[in-house]
């Protein structure tokens, strides 16, 4: 299966909301799990799941009772994963990646996949300046970045979205500035609500977690909207 180019992975994705937030202690190294899927240090690539001649369709694999070195059946996540089938991948353990598999335009599930089962496209891991910039919309929400007066400080605006149009949707708001960080970018609402979003820049597409109260959900993944005009 010839890998497909992260651009083209991005366009096939909508926002995904990622429920658990991230843990206050460290998580063991086995975890893979929603909560530990953006880990600190970690940078987020595009795969492509591979089944060579004659294996089986792979699984993700849970993270307790053994696994993911037991892969039996009771360490399987969900239905077997297809050659081709798009995941975005993170940190890895052993023989393994952590995985979010996506479906219907969202993520399914996190787990443990075998490292032989996926290939991974070359994504910038210190993408430019010029790449954060632009209109990123999702299925709740979308986002708005542009660059500041001050050199290499970028300011993000995030609104809920109201309907399948993109319209910003009303009390739903995050304003701040940061400076990014290779593929990330933190940004605190400026106004004190505590909303605080961690945005990790993954090719053509915007993987966000919410890292303090927020009125709306911005967690997930964006994807640049090309502007059409006023």
């Amino acid at each position: 299966m010839t890998l497909v180019r992260v651009g083209c992975l991005a366009a096939a994705l909508l926002l995904a909301p990622i429920p658990a937030r991230a843990q206050a202690e460290t998580p063991p190294e086995s975890s893979c799990r929603a909560g530990t899927f953006v880990r600190e240090g970690a940078s987020l690539r595009a795969g492509v799941v591979r089944v060579e001649s004659g294996d089986a369709r792979p699984y993700l694999l849970a993270d307790e009772g053994g696994c993911p070195a037991d892969r039996g059946r009771s360490c399987q996540i969900g239905s077997a994963l297809a050659s081709g089938e798009s995941v975005i991948v993170s940190y890895g353990f052993r023989q393994f990646v952590c995985a979010a598999r996506t479906a219907g335009g969202s993520v399914q599930s996190i787990g443990w996949l075998p490292r032989r089962s996926v290939r991974t496209a070359d994504v910038d891991q210190d993408p430019p300046f010029a790449d954060w910039p632009g209109a990123w919309i999702g299925a709740d929400a979308r986002l708005t970045i542009r660059p500041a007066a001050e050199s290499g400080l970028l300011e993000v605006e995030a609104a809920s979205v109201a309907d399948e149009s993109g319209r910003a949707g009303a009390g739903a708001w995050l304003n701040g500035a940061g400076r990014p960080r290779s593929q990330q970018l933190d940004v605190a609402d400026e106004f004190g609500s505590g909303c605080r979003v961690s945005l990790r820049l993954v090719g053509q597409m915007l993987f966000a977690t919410e890292t303090g109260a927020c009125s709306t959900r911005f967690e997930g993944i964006y994807l640049r909207r090309e502007a059409t005009g006023p």
